[in-house]
Formats: C-alpha cells, structure tokens, sequence
C-alpha cells in the first residue's frame, strides 16, 4: 500500500511540474512575441537596444525561476 501511494504522489508531482512549465513556456513565447514586433517597430538602434536589453532581463528572471523550481525538484535522467 505504501509503495503504491509513493508512486502516485511522484506521478502527482510529475504531472503538476509538467503544468508549471506549460504555464512558463507560454508567459516567455508571449514576451518574445511582443519583443519581437516592438523590435521591429523600434525607429533606431537605442530603441532595439533598450527592447534586448529588457527581454534579457525577463529571460534570466525566468532562468532563476527554472532553477528555483528544479533546485526542489531534481532532474530526472540526467546524463552527465
């Protein structure tokens, strides 16, 4: 009985961890979709680069979320 509430807590866990990532794909392909047709529209250099300047920003926000999430959830199948 333990053995089979391990496995569907881990299988839980799995499927919320999936969901979390769904949700951090979205919110980052909506930034560079904005930053991209802001990039576009920018008139000069100073505009594209304040416009890279603030998508690194959210991109290494996002990366310190990433490795929040998985400092508490390692990765599985890791080949090292």
């Amino acid at each position: 009985m333990l053995a089979i509430t391990a496995a569907a807590r881990e299988s839980y866990a799995y499927l919320k961890g999936g969901k979390e990532l769904i949700k951090q794909y979205r919110y980052m392909r909506g930034i560079f979709s904005d930053a991209r047709a802001k990039l576009d529209a920018a008139p000069d250099a100073e505009g594209q680069r304040d416009i890279l300047r603030a998508l690194g920003e959210a991109a290494l926000a996002e990366h310190v979320e990433w490795a929040l999430m998985h400092r508490e959830r390692p990765l599985e199948n890791a080949r090292f």
